[in-house]
């Protein structure tokens, strides 16, 4: 199936000589015409025969409507559509009283490209995405589905989508949906707790080195040290591994507890 550029085929069109040597109204008229023609030829494209016919691809435009959207009386328009067939770029064929009569437009460059059609990679998206909007994604929705579906989780993606089911505007879908995702990651950071540090303990850090136990030499100053030290019983560790400043501490403090309870 191939595809229009209907935004590149109104851009040749108000470039070429022939919509530049109208008068404004004209202009404005020929370009509803054209818009209407360019729509049609989509519908055949995508298979719909019911606005072509033997003598090519045609729209039906009111004139009464033109008159209405531009804001013209009904003859200003007649004479706009009168000057198109004049030049040959409209030909009008009268259908029937009660009937819109057909009109076919000089294509300024009329292009169909070949384009890829785009599906949603994963099977659960794609389901849950119908099942919410009840109808299949199109071309952009489903190329911005699957770089979501690389990016975030399915979960997040699926519960996303579900949460956008009274989105109003289906071009609003896809911006809410990817919102709705950065709302429900940042509900989860929040959550997490911090471990704190000085609730880990020592042994559990992995990059602290065990220090080695020291025990000193029992010379003969630290003998009478130990031997001043009135009860050894309180001593938190084995009385080799103080160091002869920590004695000497430790019969200071006792002495100075003595005095206090004396």
């Amino acid at each position: 199936m191939g595809r229009i550029n209907f935004k590149l085929q109104i851009a040749d069109l108000q470039q070429s000589n022939e919509y530049k040597s109208l008068n404004l109204t004209t202009r404005d008229v020929y370009e509803l015409i054209y818009k209407s023609f360019l729509a049609s030829a989509i519908n055949c494209e995508k298979g719909n025969e019911d606005w072509k016919d033997e003598l090519g691809v045609f729209c039906r435009y009111n004139q009464s409507l033109i008159a209405q959207k531009l804001n013209k009386s009904l003859r200003t328009i007649n004479y706009a559509i009168k000057k198109l067939k004049e030049l040959g770029l409209i030909h009008v064929v009268e259908v029937g009283k009660r009937q819109t009569a057909k009109i076919y437009v000089k294509p300024i460059k009329l292009e169909i490209y070949d384009y890829k059609e785009v599906k949603i990679e994963k099977e659960e998206v794609k389901q849950v995405f119908e099942e919410t909007f009840n109808e299949t994604a199109n071309y952009k929705e489903s190329q911005a589905l699957n770089n979501m579906i690389k990016r975030y989780s399915l979960d997040d993606l699926v519960t996303a989508i579900k949460k956008s089911v009274n989105v109003k505007f289906k071009k609003a879908r896809i911006n809410y949906i990817e919102k709705t995702i950065e709302s429900l990651n940042n509900q989860k950071k929040s959550t997490k707790k911090a471990i704190r540090k000085e609730m880990t303990p020592d042994w559990l850090n992995k990059n602290d080195e065990i220090k080695p136990k020291i025990i000193y030499e029992l010379t003969d100053e630290r003998r009478n040290l130990i031997s001043q030290i009135k009860d050894l019983n309180a001593l938190g560790r084995d009385i080799c591994s103080y160091s002869t400043e920590e004695l000497k501490k430790l019969i200071k403090m006792q002495s100075l507890q003595k005095l206090i309870l004396n």
